[in-house]
């Protein structure tokens, strides 16, 4: 579909400029035929410019269109201008996930990393919130006896999931295939430690053993490991937590990537004597 509108702008000498999101982008080009590939490839090379949202997904690609003009741009938030302090002691320590309910989110993962959990620090309660393979999911938490410990949200949005946010301890997210998430630069942003996983732009966001801890996808035993070590240690989470703000509130904020963004449209459309 995109071909066709690129060409059609180009035809009219319109500037064209992809701005690349989907988080699957490599798994859906190797899954086409030689001949959609090299469609895929060529409208990249055609593009004035081609947006990603970090490095890896750059090297990408480069691999597939090496002389396309590729610059990465990160997503962003708009940062709370205030949050509340972390509790530190006495409380119920709280876990919480936010996405799509399935295999490419790490959710049965993170549910199967739970008894572990649970052999090490009982008093904790994990959130799930989204659509999705939820039956499936429930199903899992049955089959593992996990219901006291595991509570399903349904969809949340707005300021239902703000507030979500703000009362949890931990963000976790752990992804077995991501582009940028904005669930973590909105957790990040509230000053949450979170735990998530080397994929993606995600190594480029989070900074391990600074702003939280970073695992491999599909590791049960990491993400056990993980979870016991910031659910034993509030100071540790209160550390990351601030460091995580911080973090997105420098780099990742509207206020740093918007300038950016009005750049990238300014000098396209100079280059093509649109402006």
């Amino acid at each position: 579909r995109k071909y066709i509108f690129s060409s059609i702008a180009r035809f009219f000498s319109i500037p064209v400029l992809l701005h690349l999101h989907g988080s699957e982008m490599e798994k859906f080009y190797y899954q086409q035929s030689t001949y959609l590939r090299s469609k895929i490839s060529l409208n990249l090379l055609k593009a004035d410019l081609v947006i990603v949202l970090s490095k890896s997904w750059k090297e990408f690609i480069l691999k597939v269109s090496p002389q396309a003009s590729v610059e990465i741009l990160h997503n962003y938030v708009v940062s709370p201008t205030e949050v509340a302090a972390p509790k530190l002691e006495g409380r119920i320590v709280k876990i919480l996930f936010l996405g799509l309910i399935g295999e490419r989110k790490g959710v049965y993962d993170l549910i199967r990393a739970i008894p572990a959990v649970i052999s090490k620090f009982h008093n904790v309660e994990i959130l799930i919130g989204g659509n999705g393979e939820i039956e499936k999911a429930k199903d899992l938490v049955d089959e593992l006896s996990l219901s006291q410990h595991i509570k399903f949200l349904g969809w949340v949005n707005g300021e239902q999931k703000i507030t979500y946010i703000r009362d949890s301890d931990i963000y976790i997210l752990p992804s077995h295939n991501e582009g940028l998430p904005m669930s973590l630069l909105e957790a990040m942003s509230y000053g949450k430690p979170v735990i998530s996983t080397y994929v993606g732009g995600i190594p480029e966001l989070v900074r391990h053993e600074k702003d939280g801890l970073l695992i491999e996808a599909g590791s049960i035993q990491q993400i056990s490991d993980a979870l016991i070590t910031l659910c034993l240690s509030s100071e540790l989470r209160a550390q990351y937590g601030q460091n995580a703000r911080n973090r997105v509130i420098s780099a990742f904020s509207d206020k740093t990537i918007i300038p950016q963004l009005n750049d990238v449209y300014e000098r396209v459309m100079k280059k093509k004597g649109t402006l």
